[in-house]
C-alpha cells in the first residue's frame, strides 16, 4: 500500500558540498530503486546538534517527503544504516491531515514568492519608464466672482520648485491651505 513518509537525515559535517550532494543523490537512488517517489526535499544545511554524535557537534540536516510502498520501509532503513556518512536518520509516516496542511503551506509560500516577484518586476518597469509631465493646475474662481488673479507664468514657478524639497515617489503632495497652486 502506497503511503506518505518523511525521512530526516543528519549527514557528517566534515564532508565537502560536493560530497554532501553525492550522498543526497545516493539516498534518492535508494528510495527510487525501492519503488519510492520523492515529493519534496527540504535542505536545512549545517546546524548545531544538541549533543555530540560520533564526536561531531554539527550536522548537515535534510528532510525528504516521499511516497512508497509500506513493504519497502525496512529495506530503506537497513540501507541507510550501512551508509557511513549518515550519522542519524528517521523515517516516519505522515498523517494525511498534516500532509494536506503541508501542501497548503507550500502553495501559499509559492504564491507569496510569485507575488513578490511580480511586484519587483512592476517596480522595475515603473523605474525604467520616463516620468510623465503634469501641467500646473489653474486656480478655480468662486461662483459668481470673476477670476481676478492670473495663473503664474512658468518662469515664476521655477524658483518655487527649486526651493521645495523633492517629494518621494510614493508620497502624495497636498498643498498648504494658503497656497493656490500645487508645487510639483
Amino acid at each position: 500500500m502506497i503511503r506518505h513518509y518523511e525521512l530526516g537525515v543528519v549527514i557528517n559535517p566534515d564532508l565537502s558540498e560536493e560530497q554532501i550532494e553525492a550522498q543526497m543523490l545516493r539516498v534518492g537512488q535508494i528510495i527510487e530503486t525501492r519503488g519510492g517517489q520523492i515529493t519534496h526535499l527540504d535542505r536545512w544545511g549545517r546546524r548545531r546538534m544538541s549533543y555530540p554524535i560520533q564526536r561531531h557537534r554539527d550536522g548537515y540536516y535534510a528532510f525528504i517527503d516521499l511516497e512508497m510502498d509500506s513493504a519497502a520501509v525496512r529495506d530503506i532503513d537497513r540501507q541507510l544504516l550501512v551508509q557511513e556518512n549518515i550519522m542519524r536518520h528517521l523515517l516516519t509516516m505522515i498523517d494525511p491531515r498534516a500532509l494536506t496542511e503541508r501542501q497548503r503551506r507550500r502553495d501559499m509560500e509559492a504564491a507569496r514568492v510569485a507575488m513578490a516577484q511580480q511586484r519587483a518586476a512592476e517596480a522595475a518597469a515603473r523605474a525604467a519608464a520616463p516620468p510623465a509631465e503634469v501641467a500646473p493646475a489653474q486656480p478655480s474662481a468662486e461662483v459668481g466672482q470673476p477670476a481676478t488673479e492670473e495663473a503664474p507664468a512658468p518662469a515664476e514657478l521655477a524658483p518655487a520648485a527649486a526651493a521645495a524639497p523633492e517629494p518621494a515617489a510614493d508620497a502624495t503632495v497636498t498643498p498648504a491651505p494658503d497656497e493656490t497652486t500645487p508645487v510639483e
